[in-house]
């Protein structure tokens, strides 16, 4: 009775890790920036505003205090009224892809 659970563990496992080495992987996901994607922006003259790290407390428009958890840092950079936040993230939701831009309002 052992050698037949052991057995079917075996093989249970054994199937779940090859589905899971041919099986594709899933398109949601994205490459998020990484440190050539900054050097270009601030050679087209972006400048970096805010530098959001693990740990560090920010404010949301409304007041509310947001912590950020991520292990990578976000950057802020803008250039005239437009607004760059970059994620170093190893993956990225394809929604926020691996920059966010934003427009202010003067």
């Amino acid at each position: 009775m052992i050698k037949i659970l052991k057995y079917s563990i075996l093989s249970i496992f054994s199937l779940i890790m090859l589905l899971i080495t041919f099986l594709p992987e899933d398109p949601a996901w994205v490459d998020c920036s990484d440190e050539k994607d900054l050097y270009n922006y601030i050679i087209e003259g972006w400048k970096v505003n805010k530098v959001i790290k693990k740990e560090d407390i920010s404010y949301t428009k409304k007041g509310f205090k947001q912590y950020y958890l991520g292990d990578e840092p976000e950057i802020y950079l803008s250039k005239e009224n437009k607004i760059k936040v970059l994620s170093f993230e190893w993956r990225c939701w394809f929604e926020q892809g691996p920059e966010v831009n934003y427009k202010s309002i003067k």
